[in-house]
């Protein structure tokens, strides 16, 4: 039986998010949706509400890894992350490299890609 996972979804795209969302409730997780880099930095300042964050690269003109990095260079404890952009594929593994995450997801995605996605990243 698959594990579930309280997952922070950051994603600004106002079609996506709410499709994202309910993919990820009908794979049986628990999650919040955040649309801005502000807040998602407000819900990782209390890393411990999520296991996971499916994380979208482009939030409006702000980009998603400073944000991450900054955290980690407050002692954060940031919880596993998936990338989840439309960015090329070295992009995506270059992200994955820098922000220590665990794993990506290319848009457009399909449910079992992101089931997949963090499946592989949890293991």
């Amino acid at each position: 039986m698959k594990r579930s996972l309280s997952v922070l979804l950051v994603e600004d795209d106002l079609a996506l998010g709410p499709i994202t969302f309910h993919a990820l409730a009908h794979l049986g997780h628990r999650a919040v949706l955040a649309t801005s880099a502000p807040v998602v930095y407000a819900h990782l300042r209390n890393p411990h509400d999520f296991e996971l964050v499916l994380l979208d690269l482009q939030l409006g003109d702000q980009r998603s890894e400073p944000l991450i990095l900054r955290l980690r260079a407050e002692k954060i404890d940031v919880p596993i992350i998936v990338v989840f952009s439309a960015q090329p594929l070295e992009e995506l593994e270059r992200v994955v490299r820098d922000i220590g995450a665990r794993g990506y997801v290319q848009k457009p995605a399909t449910v079992d890609d992101i089931d997949r996605a963090i499946e592989v990243a949890i293991a």
